[in-house]
């Protein structure tokens, strides 16, 4: 789907690079239709056909219905969007961690744009599940730090209509509306906000929403139907943006963090000397700090041929990974919809150790 599409291409673009520069990577992907059961089927078949390390899920919930077997497996994982903060703690995450922040990264980023555009009473719109609760409560807390009133309306991931949701914003009355939920589904309630007199400019979305033809599904003759729409959410280098966006229409939503998660596992081999699960976890951390800088497999595989300790700067910025498997720091951008085109308004690096 939108949400996978730009990191399974940035996967494979990441695997060509590697090979290119005498690495051995294959790829083989598996659909988790973003359903947590569906995602334990997938995990099972990959783990019986021998995968040495998995990349994704892309989302919480179904990371979190296959972290279980990864870990019973010794199997590291990478996801590169999966933002819960539960994996930062949880006991069977040992063999986890992502190139994206967790959601207390983010969630000061929406709360400081929304308050600075003049939202006073704000709506937030959130999946009830580990992606949208999390993000949503603490976007809330946030906006009354800094003088807003905010009300969340939870909705569950598997409905299909999103008339109560709708109608509870409304009957708040919103001056700004913040959507988390993912594009699938937050669409719908996009466009049935707007049909309820609350039009694009006072909407946000994060980044699990965002796609570049988003308002092709609100309405397919009006490009300009989002027109003021903000989106606040992980980015990528300006290069590599623009190497992606040649296999993924223009949406690179992950696609750095993906790219890089692959690289990382790749170097993690080459510096255990194998496949061994430990081994990976146990030179991961090593990867991203401490060293001399490389922004490329191949740059970095030289320096580790050579002896030296490395610091991988990927195509999302630079990590340098906590104890627990996250980033320590997050390259974030505002983007925002005119005539069907997106414009990037303002990048911001965050510094998550400074978020504790």
């Amino acid at each position: 789907g939108p949400l996978a599409a730009p990191a399974i291409e940035a996967m494979k673009l990441a695997a060509e690079d590697i090979n290119a520069a005498g690495g051995n990577v294959t790829t083989t992907i598996a659909d988790t239709a973003t359903n947590p059961a569906t995602g334990r089927e997938a995990a099972a078949r990959l783990l019986g056909e021998g995968a040495d390390v998995i990349v994704g899920p892309a989302t919480s919930a179904v990371t979190q219905a296959v972290i279980q077997a990864l870990f019973d497996e010794r199997v590291p994982q990478c996801t590169p969007s999966a933002q819960s903060p539960a994996f930062s703690t949880q006991e069977n995450a040992a063999y986890f961690f992502r190139t994206v922040p967790p959601a207390h990264a983010v969630a000061p980023i929406m709360a400081r744009v929304v308050a600075e555009d003049g939202g006073t009473r704000v709506a937030i719109v959130g999946r009830a599940d580990d992606y949208g609760t999390p993000i949503s409560g603490l976007v809330a807390q946030l906006l009354t730090e800094l003088g807003a009133e905010a009300e969340v309306v939870l909705y569950d991931p598997g409905s299909t209509t999103f008339d109560s949701q709708v109608a509870a914003v409304a009957a708040y009355g919103p001056d700004a509306i913040i959507n988390i939920g993912f594009f699938f589904d937050g669409t719908s309630i996009v466009h049935g906000l707007i049909e309820a007199g609350f039009g694009p400019e006072i909407q946000y979305g994060g980044d699990a929403l965002f796609h570049p033809y988003l308002w092709q599904l609100v309405d397919p003759n009006d490009p300009t139907v989002l027109d003021g729409m903000k989106f606040i959410g992980v980015a990528g280098s300006d290069e590599f943006n623009k190497r992606i966006s040649d296999v993924t229409d223009g949406n690179v939503n992950f696609a750095a963090q993906s790219y890089d998660c692959v690289v990382l596992l790749a170097l993690a081999v080459e510096v255990a000397g194998g496949t061994d699960g430990d081994a990976i976890m146990a030179a991961i951390g090593g990867l991203t700090h401490g060293g001399t800088e490389c922004y490329s497999y191949e740059e970095c595989l030289a320096l580790i041929d050579a002896g030296e300790d490395i610091d991988y700067v990927g195509v999302s910025g630079p990590i340098n990974f906590t104890p627990n498997g996250d980033p320590t720091t997050g390259s974030y951008a505002v983007f925002q919809f005119q005539g069907g085109q997106i414009t990037v308004l303002q990048a911001y690096e965050v510094d998550l150790t400074q978020l504790q």
